[in-house]
């Protein structure tokens, strides 16, 4: 009876100690997580003249420079906001700021959208100036046209008694 006993709980503690480690291969399934391959990504730049990096970081040398909507293939994994990028002919590999990556190509309406929105923003920027400098773009008197205290007082004629 005894020996029956401790098969008993030799086997419950065997079918749990084996169903931990059923539950963490199936966490590490569920998770996404594949030790042997890593999932790539197409996306597009979202940028026009975006530098291509030698390493994650505006201070590493620039590779090559792409152009809004060129799609690349990177695995989204974050070094401090730069994702490692390849373009899709592997012309180019290096390392964007996640900032300047998009899931899908900028549409031409988007374009016209962002230079309309610059302009407007440049010319906002240039009646700003003009209305705290109301005097920008006018010519300024020299100095000697305006500075009195250089210029000899007039003398003028005395009346004769």
């Amino acid at each position: 009876m005894k020996k029956r006993h401790v098969l008993i709980l030799l086997t419950i503690f065997l079918l749990t100690l084996t169903g931990c480690f059923v539950s963490e291969k199936e966490e590490t399934a569920n998770s996404g997580y594949k030790p042997d391959s890593v999932q790539k990504f197409y996306m597009y730049i979202a940028s026009d003249g975006l530098n291509v990096r030698k390493g994650p970081g505006a201070d590493t040398s620039v590779v090559t420079v792409l152009h809004r909507n060129d799609k690349v293939v990177t695995d989204k994994i974050s070094h401090d906001g730069w994702y490692k990028i390849a373009s899709v002919d592997e012309s180019a590999e290096g390392y964007v700021n996640a900032a300047y990556l998009t899931d899908k190509p900028v549409s031409e309406e988007e374009i016209a959208a962002e230079k309309a929105a610059a302009e407007a923003s440049k010319q906002a920027a240039s009646s700003a100036t003009r209305s705290v400098n109301p005097d920008a773009g006018k010519t300024s008197t020299t100095a000697s046209e305006s500075d009195t205290s250089t210029q000899r007082p007039t003398l003028s004629k005395r009346p004769k008694n």
